[in-house]
This record gives structure tokens, C-alpha cells and sequence, in this order.
């Protein structure tokens, strides 16, 4: 096999101006420090400023924003009052409910004292009336909680939207005079100070216009049952016949409640 001849090296050529950065290495940098030091002082002050008129700028968007959220939750308080103002105030049973209830609780007490009758005869119709009797108590109990509860939703939902509208309204106002008086937002000691007095002020505001809001809801719900008296006494005197059966239905529905319960005491001594 035939050898290839070696071929000889190439040197690395020099690019021109090399040996000028060789000679003076610190040349290209401590040429231009003088223009780049005042570029440099110049870029920094210019930063400076932009930060500061960020910084304005900044404040002046928070304070827009918290404008913005009281008003929202002024809004959502007006709504809640509203619903509230609307709410009617809870209705009395009329004669026909009261003389359900009384046949209901007539006919509810006849099955249990029969019930009452045999339990003793039988361990299982004892434990079965008693699981009864626990289950209609805690539908019971159950029942009036959940109205209770709707019936108090809108004076809750009025009370929490109060209580962040003053909070929303003190922060807002409190960022108002901060940008009057820059000095207020140096200490954050100070600064939670005076958020807590404008939230006390405003809380006792939405006191007192709430003591005005309640009295005046008294008076609408004295006079709406004053309306619901003249309503009934108009029903009575057109329909006198009606209610005196009404009235002889339900004293009758006694007796004969009466009477089973003596009769139950009757039989059991026997």
C-alpha cells in the first residue's frame, strides 16, 4: 500500500488590529469610561425617575381599585337591604290552619295512647313507638331550625355586607389621605392605627343608620299587623256563622280529646 504523503501544517493567520488589543490590552475599555461612566449615571438617574413615577402611579391605581371595590360592596349592601326591606314579616295561622292543627293533634294523640295500650304486651311495639316518637321529635326540631335559618339569611347576608363595605370604605379613605399627606404611610404602626380608628368611625355610622333602619321596620311591621287585625275583624264580622262552626269544630275535637285520654286511663285500670 502506498503511504499519503504528510501534508505540511497551516499556521493560524493574524487578524488585523490584533496586535493593537495585544499592545494595549486595556485600551478598548478605559477608552470610553468616561462617556460610559456618564451614560451609565445618566441611565441611572433616568431609572430613578421612572421608578418614582411608577411607584405614583402605583398608588393612584390602588386607590382607583379600592374606589372600585367599595363601590362594589356599597352596591351588594344596597341589594342585601333591599331583599331585606322586601322580606314580609312572618304570617299568624289562620282559623282553617289552627283547626288542622287541632284535628292533627287529636288524631296524633288517639294513635299513641292506643299505641300506648299495647306496648306493654310486646317488647318490639315498645322499642318501635319509642324510635317514633325520637324520629317525629327530631323532624320536628330539624323543621324549625331550617326556617329559623332562611328565615334569618337576609339579616346575616346585610350583616356581612356591612361589615366589609366598612372595611372597604376605610381603606379607600385611608389611601386618599395617604396621598395627601405622604407622612402617614411611613410608620405601619401608625398606619394599622389609623385604619382601625376610620374602621371604628364607620362601624359606628352603620350602627346608628341601622338602629334608624330597625325602627323604621318596626313601624311597617306594626302597622302591617294593625292591616292583618282589620283584615281578620272584616272576615269575622261578613263570615259570622263560618267562624262560630269553625270555633264549635275545634271545642268539639277537645272533648272528644279529652275523652279518649279518660277513656285510656279508664281502661288501664281496669
Amino acid at each position: 500500500m502506498k503511504r499519503k504523503p504528510n501534508k505540511p501544517k497551516q499556521e493560524p493567520r493574524e487578524r488585523p488590529g490584533s496586535w493593537e488589543s495585544a499592545a494595549n490590552p486595556g485600551g478598548a475599555a478605559g477608552g470610553g469610561s468616561p462617556g460610559g461612566a456618564g451614560a451609565g449615571d445618566s441611565g441611572t438617574s433616568g431609572q430613578s425617575v421612572h421608578k418614582s413615577k411608577f411607584r405614583q402611579k402605583s398608588k393612584q391605581e390602588q386607590a382607583a381599585a379600592s374606589k372600585l371595590r367599595m363601590e362594589e360592596r356599597g352596591e351588594k349592601l344596597e341589594r342585601a337591604k333591599d331583599k331585606l326591606a322586601k322580606q314580609k314579616p312572618p304570617k299568624k295561622p289562620g282559623p282553617v290552619r289552627r283547626i288542622g292543627r287541632a284535628a292533627g293533634g287529636a288524631a296524633h294523640g288517639f294513635v299513641h295512647g292506643k299505641i300506648y295500650e299495647n306496648e306493654q304486651e310486646n317488647v318490639g311495639i315498645e322499642g318501635a313507638h319509642r324510635s317514633e316518637l325520637v324520629g317525629e321529635s327530631g323532624l320536628r326540631h330539624g323543621k324549625r331550625f331550617v326556617q329559623k335559618k332562611i328565615r334569618q339569611h337576609p339579616a346575616k347576608a346585610v350583616q356581612r355586607a356591612e361589615s366589609k363595605y366598612v372595611k372597604a370604605t376605610a381603606d379607600y379613605h385611608f389611601r386618599m389621605a395617604a396621598q395627601e399627606h405622604p407622612e402617614m404611610s411611613g410608620n405601619p404602626v401608625s398606619r394599622m392605627w389609623r385604619k382601625h380608628r376610620l374602621k371604628k368611625q364607620y362601624q359606628k355610622r352603620a350602627r346608628e343608620a341601622a338602629k334608624t333602619g330597625a325602627a323604621s321596620a318596626a313601624k311597617k311591621t306594626a302597622a302591617a299587623t294593625e292591616k292583618a287585625g282589620a283584615k281578620i275583624a272584616g272576615f269575622v264580622k261578613r263570615h259570622p256563622v263560618g267562624v262560630l262552626l269553625a270555633l264549635a269544630c275545634v271545642l268539639l275535637l277537645f272533648m272528644m280529646q279529652s275523652c279518649s285520654s279518660s277513656l285510656v286511663m279508664l281502661g288501664n285500670s281496669g
